[in-house]
Protein backbone atom coordinates (compact mmCIF):
# COMPACT_ATOMS: atom_id res chain seq x y z
CA UNK A 1 0.00 0.00 0.00
CA UNK A 2 1.24 3.52 -1.07
CA UNK A 3 2.01 6.16 1.53
CA UNK A 4 -0.58 8.69 0.30
CA UNK A 5 -3.33 5.74 0.33
CA UNK A 6 -2.76 5.01 3.94
CA UNK A 7 -2.80 8.80 4.85
CA UNK A 8 -5.92 9.53 3.05
CA UNK A 9 -8.68 8.31 5.88
CA UNK A 10 -6.34 10.35 8.21
CA UNK A 11 -6.66 14.05 5.80
CA UNK A 12 -10.39 13.50 6.11
CA UNK A 13 -10.77 14.05 10.01
CA UNK A 14 -8.77 17.49 9.36
CA UNK A 15 -10.61 20.41 9.93
CA UNK A 16 -11.29 22.74 7.19
CA UNK A 17 -10.94 25.79 6.52
CA UNK A 18 -14.84 26.73 7.19
CA UNK A 19 -13.88 25.68 10.64
CA UNK A 20 -11.63 28.33 11.17
CA UNK A 21 -13.62 30.96 9.39
CA UNK A 22 -16.36 30.38 11.88
CA UNK A 23 -14.42 30.57 15.04
CA UNK A 24 -14.69 33.48 16.89
CA UNK A 25 -11.03 33.28 18.29
CA UNK A 26 -10.58 34.95 14.88
CA UNK A 27 -12.69 37.58 15.19
CA UNK A 28 -13.68 37.91 11.30
CA UNK A 29 -9.69 38.49 10.86
CA UNK A 30 -9.01 36.53 8.00
CA UNK A 31 -5.38 37.05 7.53
CA UNK A 32 -5.39 35.31 11.06
CA UNK A 33 -7.75 32.82 9.72
CA UNK A 34 -5.56 32.45 6.98
CA UNK A 35 -2.11 32.13 8.43
CA UNK A 36 -4.03 29.38 11.58
CA UNK A 37 -5.50 27.57 9.00
CA UNK A 38 -2.02 27.16 6.60
CA UNK A 39 0.04 26.44 9.83
CA UNK A 40 -2.50 23.61 10.85
CA UNK A 41 -2.73 21.93 7.53
CA UNK A 42 1.10 22.27 6.77
CA UNK A 43 2.11 20.54 9.54
CA UNK A 44 -0.59 17.91 9.35
CA UNK A 45 1.08 17.16 5.45
CA UNK A 46 -1.57 18.60 3.12
CA UNK A 47 0.51 19.50 0.64
CA UNK A 48 1.09 23.24 -0.22
CA UNK A 49 -0.58 23.04 -3.45
CA UNK A 50 -3.90 21.94 -1.77
CA UNK A 51 -3.44 24.57 1.43
CA UNK A 52 -2.12 27.70 -1.42
CA UNK A 53 -5.89 26.72 -3.29
CA UNK A 54 -8.13 26.88 0.04
CA UNK A 55 -6.46 30.52 1.17
CA UNK A 56 -7.28 31.59 -2.88
CA UNK A 57 -10.42 30.48 -2.11
CA UNK A 58 -11.94 33.45 -0.44
CA UNK A 59 -12.73 36.58 -2.44
CA UNK A 60 -8.74 38.49 -2.06
CA UNK A 61 -9.55 41.32 -4.16
CA UNK A 62 -9.41 43.73 -1.29
CA UNK A 63 -5.31 42.48 -1.54
CA UNK A 64 -5.46 44.29 -4.83
CA UNK A 65 -4.82 42.27 -8.43
CA UNK A 66 -3.96 39.32 -9.13
CA UNK A 67 -0.11 39.96 -9.01
CA UNK A 68 -0.97 40.80 -5.35
CA UNK A 69 -2.94 38.31 -4.55
CA UNK A 70 -0.35 35.54 -5.76
CA UNK A 71 1.80 37.25 -3.57
CA UNK A 72 -0.06 37.46 -0.43
CA UNK A 73 -0.62 33.32 -0.53
CA UNK A 74 3.11 33.34 -1.51
CA UNK A 75 4.01 35.21 1.87
CA UNK A 76 1.35 33.40 3.81
CA UNK A 77 2.20 30.00 2.95
CA UNK A 78 5.89 30.78 3.39
CA UNK A 79 5.50 32.16 6.66
CA UNK A 80 3.50 29.49 8.10
CA UNK A 81 5.88 27.02 6.11
CA UNK A 82 8.58 28.63 8.50
CA UNK A 83 6.62 28.44 11.85
CA UNK A 84 5.64 24.74 11.27
CA UNK A 85 9.68 23.91 10.26
CA UNK A 86 10.79 25.99 13.51
CA UNK A 87 8.45 23.47 15.18
CA UNK A 88 9.47 20.29 14.14
CA UNK A 89 13.05 21.26 14.47
CA UNK A 90 12.16 21.73 17.84
CA UNK A 91 10.47 18.18 18.46
CA UNK A 92 13.37 17.11 16.82
CA UNK A 93 11.99 15.74 13.67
Amino acid sequence: MDRQAESEPARHQLKGIKSFRSNPFYGGDWTRVDMAYAIYALSRGVPESEVEAVIGSRDLSHKGGEKRQTQYVERTLRKAGAVVEKSNMGRGR
